[in-house]
Formats: structure tokens, sequence, C-alpha cells
């Protein structure tokens, strides 16, 4: 599914750069998130 939002560029650039430091890929981390706010009701 694509979802389509309206991100502050320097927010994602963090984010991304966070990410690839990490070893992560940044839609798998928001697909987790999604899934945990979804069982437990918060991020």
């Amino acid at each position: 599914m694509k979802l389509d939002y309206n991100i502050d560029r320097v927010i994602y650039d963090d984010f991304v750069r966070a990410c690839s430091k990490r070893g992560y890929v940044p839609h798998v981390v928001i697909e987790r998130l999604m899934k945990k706010y979804t069982e437990t009701g918060q991020a």
C-alpha cells in the first residue's frame, strides 16, 4: 500500500539517515510502528 503524506524534508532526511545508520529500511520501521500501534494503542 502506498501512503501519501506531506512530511517536513528535514524530519524525513533525519529519519532516513537514522535508519541507514542502524541498518533498517524505513518502510519496515513504519510498518512495525503501525502494527505496534494497532496492537497496543500507542506508538
